[in-house]
């Protein structure tokens, strides 16, 4: 087992069989880089209008935002700080200015890019992993690396671990622990969960 820190989150790289990597949340594209310098195909998705394809080898970028209940318009709430830009449903009103973005299940990706296992998935999207995850729809990824944004939309501790259970069909945690990081305080910022028959 080979366990490698790509830009802050961690992976097992001895999974990676040039296969396809979805990396959802990827300004800056540090991930998506790494990943298609290893080899693997790369969709890159962030909705901001802000983030520009970086037409780089073996990424292929979305402009869109993942989302857990169906393929639909959410709104993307501009926060001063761009990395903690994030979507919420037309019903909340932030405090920040928003913009309307297209959102979209894993499913729709997957069948979009023929994907029936990605190598890795990378979720960094500043809350929508609550929505995200509790409707993972089976083993369709060798490893999960999310971090989980508590500071922003707070779920609590028993709304996570209900969506540590439901993965536990599939997957084993290797890495679950909160940690202090980005001056936003403790968070559980690394987890990485693994196909239980890959362990």
């Amino acid at each position: 087992m080979t366990i490698e820190v790509i830009d802050y989150r961690s992976i097992r790289t001895d999974l990676l069989a040039r296969g396809t990597v979805l990396d959802v949340g990827a300004r800056g594209f540090v991930f998506a880089k790494e990943l298609a310098w290893r080899g693997c195909h790369v969709i890159a998705m962030d909705p901001d209008p802000e983030v520009i394809d970086p037409k780089l080898m073996n990424v292929t970028f979305e402009p869109t935002a993942l989302c857990g209940d169906g393929d639909v318009r959410r709104s993307l709430v501009l926060d001063k700080n761009p990395e903690a830009r994030f979507i919420l449903p037309h019903t909340e009103s932030p405090k920040y200015p928003v913009v309307v973005v297209n959102a979209v299940t894993i499913g729709t990706i997957m069948r979009k890019y023929n994907v029936d296992v990605f190598d890795v998935v990378k979720l960094n999207c500043e809350g929508e992993e609550a929505e995200i995850l509790p409707r993972w729809p089976g083993p369709i990824s060798k490893q999960i690396a999310v971090s989980f944004h508590e500071h922003y939309r707070p779920i609590g501790e028993e709304r996570i671990q209900k969506i540590v259970d439901h993965l536990a069909q599939w997957y084993q945690p290797v890495f679950h622990e909160k940690d202090a990081r980005y001056s936003s305080g403790e968070n559980y910022w690394d987890s990485l969960f693994v196909l239980k028959r890959l362990k």
